[in-house]
């Protein structure tokens, strides 16, 4: 029964004991004040933090070292460290910050002392800075949480559509990539007309550090666009991309003007232009052809025949026009080329049957002229020679020539087949050239109307003589032919003699 007594009053001195020692260290507490503070990644931020020692036991109470440590991404900036205890000595390692003092204590009992230092996070997150604090019989150990944030933008790329596109394709796949250090919350797309309103925006949800992604649009109206993608981050920061350009063009380019030489010989040249075409949206492609156009510009001439070539314009979203030009390659005759005499021809126009039949007005110089065909052959109408009031002109394959004055109309039969086929009218003289219109015609040849002889009345018959012979005429006539009889011989006999008077006067009779 001792024994247990005994026992049970040791449990009590033991519990006491720990009581007494339990509400020294609770009452006797290191206060650390801030227990949390927020600050920026980064960005060197000083730390001021105080150490409150409510500890009244003057014999062991005294703080003599405060040590505070830095969590992993924190760095300590060099001689930015201070407290205001005079006397007390600072050391640091790379995470470790350590103040001591001895005499007197660094933070007495019932004192408040304050140690501040600079230091910079590079990671957003949420960290805790120890601080612990030694007197002689403890030691105490607290944190401040640090709460580091997020300052750092994302980071926007453009992947596609290059800068600078110019296209006829309507439908376009926008393609945005965004980093982050930390968290990623959305993309958003944005397109502006040339003038900087505002066309069509779209906004994507992402997460994570790393996202691409697609938005597909379809723009409608022709014009120049300014496009880029913005991205933001869990914080709100944002980054943008630099400005993006594409011109959207569905329209073609105008029709270009195109000419070709009109006709020639085989062999001779022909020359082609072509320009005009405009493009309002994105311009004319210089890289295409000659400054746009396609075309060839000195066609082949070694065969006869009426040829066609097409000149083509293209603008820089790949839209395309066209025009077309004709020209004819004759064969060079002897003689003129199937002008007759000689002629030179310096330029021959092309006249279709359909510009024939209706008729075809031209002025035409010296050396021009008009190639038509009647019943399957080539002919030709030219002017030879130009006055102030007349012109000549020639119409072959068999030549005709013929003048005319202004206003006067001549018509040719080149089939000979007594119809007349090609009706010509001098219209007018000016400058030096001749309006000449002509006309294709089938009009029959009027024969010429020829001269009969005139009508001889006869003589009244005499009334015969009474012996029945025929009267006055016929005997008039008988007595004519009688006298020239007469004469005659009378001529042969004075010749005669004349002859036979010499010759006996001669000797030789």
């Amino acid at each position: 029964m001792d024994n247990l007594k005994k026992q049970r009053a040791l449990i009590i001195a033991v519990s006491i004991f720990a009581l007494a020692i339990f509400t020294y260290f609770v009452f006797a507490a290191h206060v650390i004040t801030p227990t949390s503070t927020s600050v920026l990644e980064d960005i060197s931020t000083n730390y001021n933090i105080t150490v409150n020692n409510t500890d009244a036991n003057q014999s062991v109470a005294n703080i003599t070292e405060v040590n505070i440590t830095l969590p992993s991404g924190f760095t300590f900036t060099i001689n930015t460290n201070q407290t205001d205890e005079s006397g007390a000595t600072f050391t640091n390692t790379s995470s470790v910050l350590s103040w001591n003092k001895t005499t007197g204590g660094l933070v007495p009992a019932n004192t408040t002392r304050r140690f501040t230092f600079n230091a910079t996070a590079v990671t957003p997150g949420t960290f805790n800075i120890t601080v612990s604090t030694q007197n002689s019989t403890f030691v105490s150990r607290s944190n401040v949480t640090v709460t580091v944030n997020d300052t750092t933008a994302p980071t926007g790329e453009i992947i596609s559509p290059v800068n600078n596109t110019i296209t006829n394709v309507t439908s376009q796949t926008f393609r945005c990539n965004a980093t982050d250090g930390n968290a990623l919350s959305a993309i958003k797309h944005y397109i502006w007309y040339v003038n900087s309103s505002e066309y069509v925006t779209n906004t994507t949800s992402v997460s994570g550090t790393n996202n691409a992604t697609n938005w597909t649009y379809t723009i409608t109206t022709n014009s120049n666009y300014t496009w880029n993608c913005q991205v933001n981050d869990t914080a709100n920061n944002q980054d943008w991309d630099v400005n993006r350009t594409i011109i959207i063009d569905t329209v073609a380019p105008t029709k270009p003007t195109f000419t070709c030489t009109s006709s020639v010989y085989v062999g001779e040249s022909v020359s082609c232009s072509c320009s005009g075409s405009t493009d309002t949206t994105s311009g004319l492609n210089s890289s295409y052809g000659t400054n746009g156009y396609s075309y060839t510009a000195s066609p082949s001439t070694s065969t006869s025949g009426t040829f066609t070539e097409t000149c083509y314009v293209r603008d820089l979203a790949g839209n395309e026009n066209s025009s077309t030009a004709s020209y004819t390659v004759s064969v060079k005759q002897e003689g003129g080329g199937g002008g007759g005499g000689g002629e030179t021809w310096t330029k021959t126009i092309v006249v279709n049957d359909e510009q024939f039949k209706e008729g075809y007005v031209k002025d035409l110089g010296a050396n021009h002229r008009l190639k038509i065909v009647v019943a399957n052959i080539d002919h030709y109408v030219g002017v030879l020679k130009i006055t102030t009031s007349l012109v000549d002109i020639e119409v072959s394959s068999t030549p005709q020539k013929a003048t005319l004055s202004v206003g006067e109309t001549k018509k040719f039969d080149v089939t000979n087949d007594g119809y007349y086929d090609i009706q010509v009218i001098l219209e007018g003289i000016k400058s030096s050239l001749a309006t000449i219109n002509i006309k294709s015609i089938y009009e029959k040849i009027a024969l010429p109307v020829q001269e009969q002889p005139p009508t001889v009345q006869p003589t009244p018959e005499e009334k015969p003589a009474e012996s029945g012979v025929t009267g006055k005429v016929i005997e008039e006539g008988k007595s004519g032919t009688g006298v020239l009889v007469f004469l005659i011989v009378l001529v042969v006999v004075i010749v005669s003699v004349i002859i036979f008077l010499r010759l006996k006067k001669a000797g030789k009779i």
